[in-house]
């Protein structure tokens, strides 16, 4: 091939003598000097990453040098998209392997070797999670046998158990497209969120992005482009050092972020059927007890602005501002970087409500929008889309 012969060959000087190969796989030199002397010219064509299997989790991208908040990771576009506009939550068959019979044979290949819920080899490792989990759910239920959440979680691990051990006896030898179905069903992402400037309904499947495996603190976040939707550009939102995993959140909503670990680890085994495992859900006594905290204070904090801001009174605007910058202070704590341009926006919100009410000595709402702006111009599109809706003066 002509990667092969490329290969063969020094990427600066042209030399046959090889010793350096890129970790990209794509280049190789001669020696470091040549590596060194051409790395200006290669980068822009070296991804910052390479797959590799990632224990408990199957494949995964880590990163192969530093990558600095901002820097773009990945550009993807979609393998297969599938709009489903009705108020189902799932695509029907019927109309899955209408579109999937159009796709050519190459991409077919490439989307069937991906995660299948179905059959891939961390089912065998998700029972045996699941068997452990509810060994411990047992014993909290012993102590507390009135506990709804407790009772609930224990009956959807019975439930997915069950579904496991079926789905593998029964329908194994299901056709390519059924097969197809169930990966573009776990590993899709929504093409855009915002109905009023594309459509909403639609999900699609990326090459790359669904390498991305989840995390509650993800380092990196995805966005649309603007004027061309169905691209997808990944972006670091934390300085992601060598060798460590590019990880993204599957569940963007405030709920999903300040909920507790049982809720989010419920989500996340409803809609993508994995137990997560993340370095946040793997915390354990008191600092799993304080992230707990936090989180809630964070959606407790939320809505006790929202409540003081229907009040529409002076008193309460100055309250709502100061729980406002409190739970920035929050987010920031936890790590949660994602989140601090939306909570600033909110400060931003309740500064304008103050200026209109006279409130004197309120801080300027342009500090907050300013350091709002400052995060969502590294973030992407989608990013600068709320940032502008929210600070765009109205009529």
């Amino acid at each position: 091939s002509l990667l092969q012969e490329k290969m063969k060959i020094c990427n600066s000087c042209k030399a046959e003598t090889l010793k350096n190969a890129c970790s990209c796989g794509k280049v190789s030199y001669c020696g470091v000097d040549c590596q060194k002397s051409d790395w200006k010219s290669h980068k822009p064509d070296c991804p910052p990453f390479k797959v590799i299997k990632i224990p408990r989790k199957g494949q995964g991208l880590v990163a192969t040098r530093k990558i600095n908040v901002g820097e773009v990771i990945i550009e993807d576009l979609p393998l297969m998209v599938i709009d489903n506009p009705t108020s189902e939550s799932t695509v029907s068959t019927d109309v899955f392997k209408k579109e999937f019979a159009k796709i050519d044979d190459e991409t077919k290949q490439k989307i069937m070797s991906f995660f299948d819920p179905l059959n891939d080899e961390l089912k065998l490792e998700m029972q045996s999670t699941i068997g452990e989990i509810e060994k411990a759910i047992e014993k909290e239920r012993s102590t507390d046998p009135e506990n709804e959440k407790i009772n609930e979680m224990t009956k959807q691990l019975e439930s997915l158990s069950a579904d496991l051990v079926e789905e593998t006896e029964a329908e194994e030898a299901g056709d390519k497209a059924e097969k197809a179905m169930r990966i573009f069903a776990g590993n899709s992402i929504q093409v855009c969120e915002v109905d009023s400037i594309y459509s909403s309904t639609e999900g699609a499947l990326y090459p790359q992005v669904a390498l991305i495996n989840h995390s509650c603190n993800p380092n990196c976040v995805w966005s649309w482009v603007k004027d061309d939707f169905r691209r997808k550009v990944v972006r670091a939102v934390k300085t992601i050092k060598k060798g460590d995993e590019l990880l993204g959140n599957y569940l963007d909503t405030q709920e999903f972020n300040f909920g507790s670990r049982d809720y989010r680890r419920s989500e996340l085994v409803n809609k993508f059927g994995f137990i997560c495992k993340c370095t946040e859900c793997c915390l354990d006594g008191n600092e799993l007890e304080f992230n707990e905290q936090q989180r809630k204070e964070v959606g407790e904090n939320i809505k006790l602005v929202k409540e003081l801001m229907n009040k529409f009174e002076g008193r309460s605007t100055v309250a709502a501002l100061k729980t406002g910058q409190e739970t920035v202070g929050l987010v920031r704590d936890l790590g949660l970087v994602y989140e601090v341009p939306r909570m600033l926006l909110n400060c931003y919100q309740v500064g304008i409500a103050g200026r209109f009410q006279n409130i004197i000595g309120m801080v300027n709402p342009r500090m907050y929008s300013d350091q709002a702006l400052s995060y969502c111009e590294k973030f992407g599109d989608s990013f600068m889309y709320f940032y502008n809706f929210v600070t765009k003066p109205r009529d």
